[in-house]
């Protein structure tokens, strides 16, 4: 397994109420969500995602690069460079170059409307993370549904850019939706930090509510971590 895909099923697992003494640290930092900086690599942040592989050398996250267009050439480039992951828009890619089995790919949706039909084969694809729309702080609910309709299609964990100053209530019902990692464009140090401690505050996912319902969520936690299981 590659290390983006371990650190998002390890995220996961974290988030899981075991029922047998308190959570331990680990767990309490991350509640199943991980912090991606876009642009910069601040202290704190699990991921960050660069411009150009240069860079990759330098951070203390797990870095990837951001490519556009995606080329064979690239990927070989971010590969060598120590890159975990390259990020690429579909629209913008040569389809050789996703034959790296050493990196993780994470693909970005494209900003345009995108049918059930191309979200399926998007899955087809196995990415090991889908960049989904930007959302605002207070969400719309329409913004809730069309993110819960790509994690439903595309069947993999999901990203998506927030304000900075993001409340818990949104990180909650974001985590709810299948999102794992929340993406800072290019945060500071302190905005990080204070991102994480609202992740803390969050309260433990269990798969059942009080009332015993289903728990809401776009893409299930248990069939994300069967399918890293398979590999």
């Amino acid at each position: 397994m590659n290390k983006l895909a371990e650190r998002l099923r390890a995220a996961r697992r974290r988030d899981r109420r075991l029922g047998f003494g308190p959570a331990d640290a680990p767990q309490a930092a991350s509640r199943g969500l991980l912090i991606a900086a876009r642009g910069t690599d601040p202290a704190g942040a699990d991921l960050a995602l660069l411009p150009d592989a240069a860079a990759v050398g330098d951070s203390a996250a797990l870095a990837g690069v951001e490519l556009n267009p995606l080329t064979s050439e690239g990927a070989a480039t971010a590969e060598e460079a120590g890159a975990a992951f390259v990020v690429y828009d579909p629209d913008q890619a040569e389809a050789e170059a996703l034959l790296r089995v050493r990196l993780d790919y994470v693909l970005r949706l494209p900003a345009r409307d995108i049918e059930d039909g191309e979200l399926r084969a998007v899955a087809s694809l196995r990415p090991t993370l889908v960049i989904g729309p930007a959302v605002s702080d207070p969400m719309p609910v329409a913004a809730l549904i069309a993110l819960r309709r790509v994690g439903l299609g595309v069947g993999a964990p999901l990203a998506v850019s927030i304000p900075a100053t993001a409340g818990a209530g949104l990180l909650e019902v974001l985590r709810d939706s299948g999102v794992v990692v929340l993406v800072l464009e290019s945060p500071s140090a302190e905005e990080v930090a204070a991102l994480r401690a609202r992740i803390a505050e969050l309260p433990v996912r269990s798969r059942r509510r009080e009332d015993d319902s289903p728990v809401v969520t776009g893409v299930r936690p248990e069939a994300i971590e069967d399918d890293f299981d398979d590999d």
